[in-house]
């Protein structure tokens, strides 16, 4: 349920002028508390040295006549050509350092992360703040050529639709209000949680960053840095040796900032934070927010790249990934969500304009309503401290705290990290079926199940503890530099039909002889039928030294098989102009066995029309395909094309080759029988982790011995719980791994389903049939298709084509048929792979 409350006050705090500013009027609000302000301030403030800076480091303290807004003053005035005057102000309700930075020689300048007041008792907006700034900005004489925001703020509501406006009217020129170009992410996420207009965000932002985008102050050169990790739409700006780097490092005696965001992730602000950290040591990095403890009496704006190395209780030298996470993860589990949450995340989607006004005038924020004890009016019995959906009835709807619209923010994997207040109590609920996995399989699979029309509302429940759902298959053309990430990404909440119940939870244990699993949280789930559809867990600890080489960004290696790295595959394929490149593939299982070649094809295309590459000895860049497989391909046909095409394009093949570890440029290789180990120096390191079945499931009675659902090849049902059943790479089924296969997994599995709950055998079998189309070059696509014991099956044979030939036709259904057709029909259960669309 969400509680509708009034956001602003005509005629208060607010003025009526102002509200228009914020709705994108032109109109002028007064500003005669700022006036008065000015009027009794000295015409410059006094400059003092600031502790533990250079000489030329400006700093002054000065209260304006607002008691609740004392700000701190820290102003940087350029001394070299390149580097710009730096006015920071802070304001003190937020803990939030504020940026107005100059070109000296043109008075252009840049405004960063700008507050606009919120006092949440009387949900009464001002401007005191924004009002100062544009005060500064009269009094130096700037002219304003862009408001910038670091990312979507959840601790205070920005100020940059106020600024816009109002500069608009001082300057005769509307500034652009600048983020990064991940900002569409946040705000159809939150956006529809929070049933924000969509037409009220959409064109909020006038410019979109690209990363490493480089931009101008005037005649000053900026950069907007992506910093993920805080939030993934997180962006820093650098101008000289400046980085403004927002919410992601913070005082070296606080570290780093929170990662329990939707899209969050520790690993990510580490990597990020190993990037600021890998630039110059006099760099100065400034901070976002500051909350000074007792022991240093007032907030500092910014600490040098050194400081940071030598101190950061966080990222100081010798920190681990793993250590850094481990930290992180616990540090997070200890705070309280912001208290300006809900109405910042409303606001700041929209850059800062306010809702529009309802039939009654008043503009209405959404808040989540919560329930302790006994809820009323005919609703089920809730006992829980936590919050409550509005989802069964017109008037008064509730669910528990595990459904989408109400987890406004993720529940990760370790219930610790989700803002929620932890429940009182467990308790129970009842589905028929049971959906663990919200991927490919589990997607497709509860929509086929719903589409049958034999579930009503909440018959059928997803299990998750993801907030984004992404089309792995394109990561490689991420890698390629086909695809941005961002593209291949959705609000998994977002992609679940309003009648399936989602729980936001993990899953902790199966008690497969009750019919019941338990979640993360302590809730219990009982059901008729069970699907077991996770996918797989990626392995990044099973070769040494590999999450540290991942995470900073200074190394030459990557891998498309993960999120936050997929990007930094084009990256260095771009920055390789000559040494070794090494390729690897496990021994083992992983998903989509093709992929570590695709990658390899396409940066041995894009090096040959560089004229880096050429099979003769004397090309500047080596190949190698290092493999822990004895062949390049397991099926004999395409196996032998593949092995053509290395051949003929010079590549090395070291077969049985499992890479082990990695330190600096060296890579240490296992050799097949026990015949010891090989170290290969590299200048591009493209890895492909070690990969197996979640722990929750090798650890239950559903795992075969190599901790998989034990499961009939052929009809998908377990083969000791006869209500159980899996699909997707968390299946044993002894087949590739690939989002292909499930298309046509989930129609036997649905058909078995069925059938069993209406008393009756299998019917439908599966053939093994999978599908991996491999990348050879940019343009040209070899479609691999076959079924159980390697035999081909390819869909277009009756055309009289051979699929082992690559073609240009085949990379277009790879590049934009199969992605589109994937979101499109896929998952919403109407697409059955080589079958084509169910009715």
């Amino acid at each position: 349920m969400f509680l509708r409350t009034s956001h602003t006050r005509i005629g208060r705090s607010l003025s009526a002028s102002a509200s228009r500013c914020l709705s994108g009027s032109n109109l002028q609000p007064k500003t005669r508390a700022f006036s008065r302000m000015l009027s009794k301030a000295k015409s410059h403030p006094k400059l003092l040295p600031c502790r533990g800076q250079t000489p030329t480091s400006l700093f002054s303290t000065q209260r304006t006549l607002h008691e609740d807004h004392s700000q701190h003053l820290c102003s940087i005035e350029s001394t070299k050509s390149g580097e710009p005057t730096i006015h920071a102000i802070f304001e003190k309700v937020t803990g939030t350092w504020q940026y107005l930075i100059a070109d000296p020689v043109s008075l252009s300048a840049v405004i960063i992360d700008a507050v606009l007041d919120f006092d949440r008792t009387t949900q009464t907006v001002s401007t005191q703040t924004a009002d100062s700034l544009l005060g500064m900005i009269k009094k130096y004489n700037y002219r304003i050529c862009m408001v910038l925001e670091t990312h979507v703020h959840a601790d205070h509501l920005t100020a940059s639709s106020y600024l816009q406006s109002k500069l608009a009217q001082d300057q005769g020129a509307k500034p652009p209000i600048g983020i990064g170009k991940r900002i569409s992410q946040i705000q159809t996420l939150f956006g529809q949680r929070y049933m924000v207009p969509e037409a009220e965000y959409k064109s909020a932002f006038g410019k979109l960053f690209d990363d490493d985008e480089e931009f101008k102050i005037g005649e000053l050169t900026a950069t907007a840095i992506h910093l993920p990790g805080h939030t993934p739409d997180h962006l820093g700006y650098r101008v000289g040796e400046n980085v403004f780097c927002g919410d992601s490092i913070f005082h070296v005696d606080i570290g780093t900032a929170r990662c329990d965001f939707p899209g969050g992730s520790a690993h990510d602000l580490f990597q990020s934070g190993m990037k600021l950290l890998s630039l110059p040591e006099q760099v100065r990095i400034w901070m976002g927010h500051d909350y000074p403890s007792p022991d240093r009496e007032k907030p500092k704006a910014w600490m040098s790249v050194q400081e940071h190395r030598e101190h950061n209780k966080h990222l100081k030298n010798g920190m681990t990934l793993n250590d850094y996470i481990s930290l992180r993860e616990k540090r997070d589990a200890q705070m309280q969500e912001p208290k300006l949450l809900h109405q910042s995340l409303q606001v700041n989607i929209r850059a800062g304009r306010l809702p529009e006004p309802a039939i009654s005038g008043h503009r209405m924020l959404h808040l989540p309503l919560r329930f302790q004890g006994v809820h009323w009016d005919g609703a089920e019995f809730v006992k829980r401290n936590r919050r409550i959906q509005a989802m069964t009835s017109s008037r008064i709807r509730i669910q528990n705290a595990g459904t989408r619209a109400c987890r406004l923010l993720n529940s990760s994997k370790k219930r610790s990290r989700g803002f929620s207040t932890s429940p009182i109590s467990s308790n129970s609920w009842d589905h028929k079926v049971v959906v663990i996995g919200g991927g490919s399989a589990g997607l497709a699979i509860s929509h086929q199940l719903l589409r049958s029309g034999k579930f009503a509302q909440n018959d059928i429940a997803v299990v998750d503890p993801a907030t984004w759902h992404h089309f792995q298959p394109g990561w490689t053309l991420v890698g390629g530099g086909l695809k941005t990430k961002e593209q291949l990404s959705k609000p998994l909440a977002n992609m679940i039909d309003p009648n399936i119940k989602f729980y936001n939870e993990g899953v902790a244990t199966f008690m497969p002889n009750d019919n019941q699993i338990t979640l993360q949280d302590g809730d219990k789930l009982s059901y008729q039928q069970l699907v077991v559809a996770p996918g797989i867990k990626i392995d990044y600890n099973s070769i040494q030294g590999l999450p540290e080489a991942l995470a900073n960004p200074d190394s030459q290696v990557s891998s498309i098989y993960g999120y936050e790295t997929c990007d930094k595959v084009y990256r260095s394929i771009q920055q390789l102009k000559s040494g070794t490149s090494i390729f690897t593939q496990p021994a083992g299982i992983i998903k989509c066995a093709g992929a570590p070649q695709k990658i390899m094809w396409l940066a041995w295309d894009y090096w040959k029309k560089r004229n880096l590459y050429q099979a003769s000895g004397n090309s500047q860049i080596k190949m190698i395909f290092a493999t822990g497989l004895p062949t390049m391909f397991g099926v004999p046909k395409y196996n032998a094309k593949l092995e053509e095409l290395r051949q003929e394009r010079g590549i090395q093949g070291c077969f049985q080759h499992d890479l082990l570890a990695i330190d600096q440029n060296t890579a240490t290789f296992a050799l097949p029988d026990g015949k010891g180990q090989v170290k290969k120096h590299f200048d591009f390191l493209h890895v492909v982790p070690k990969m197996g079945a979640h722990d929750f499931i090798k650890n239950s009675a559903l795992a075969n011995e190599a901790g998989y659902v034990d499961v009939n090849p052929a009809t998908t049902q377990h083969k000791t719980y006869a209500n159980i059943w899996s699909a997707g790479d968390a299946s044993s089924m002894p087949t590739s791994k690939t989002a292909a296969a499930i298309t046509s997994q989930a129609p036997v599995l649905v058909n078995n389903l069925l059938h069993a709950m209406d008393g009756n055998d299998s019917r439908s079998t599966y053939d093994g049939y999978t599908s991996c189309p491999l990348l050879t070059e940019y343009g040209k696509v070899l479609l691999a298709e076959f079924k159980y014991g390697g035999e081909p099956k390819e869909t277009f044979s009756w055309l009289g084509i051979d699929q082992v030939t690559p073609r240009r036709a085949f990379y277009h259904l790879k590049k934009d048929f199969f992605p589109w057709v994937y979101y499109k029909h896929m998952v919403k259960g109407t697409w059955a792979g080589p079958k084509g669309w169910l009715s």
